[in-house]
């Protein structure tokens, strides 16, 4: 999986910057991130069966990319989706707490692609508790 390698460089890439912006502020940058890719796809022997056999590049493109969005529109799908989500992100969050118990702070959140939409989709939806 290429998340930690993604995970990895967008830590390095963060600090530096942080750091020389905020040089005088005492600020502190946690980045991690949650793995929810895997629960958008269908299983490949699906996919070999509905998908036609011509033009493998073409298809494996399909694949990897079309099928999460109509995944995620899915009506039984996509609601799924978008609520292990949520759990993943409060668990990652409730997790930070437990190791920080003195965390008073904010917590943002950096998404890509599909995730921006699945994220666009939790937080307008979300109620207030």
């Amino acid at each position: 999986e290429t998340l930690p390698i993604y995970l990895e460089q967008l830590r390095a890439g963060v600090a530096p910057a942080w750091q020389r912006k905020y040089l005088d502020i005492p600020l502190s940058v946690a980045v991690d991130a949650i793995s929810w890719h895997g629960l958008a796809r269908a299983p490949q022997e699906i996919m070999s069966n509905i998908t036609l056999p011509t033009v493998p590049s073409v298809r494996e493109v399909i694949n990897g990319t079309m099928i999460d969005v109509l995944y995620y529109r899915s009506p039984v799908y996509g609601q799924q989706l978008i609520d292990v989500v949520a759990k993943l992100l409060n668990e990652k969050v409730a997790l930070y707490k437990k190791e920080f118990p003195h965390f008073s702070g904010q917590v943002s959140l950096y998404c890509h692609s599909l995730g921006s939409v699945i994220m666009f989709d939790l937080l307008q939806n979300q109620h207030p508790t």
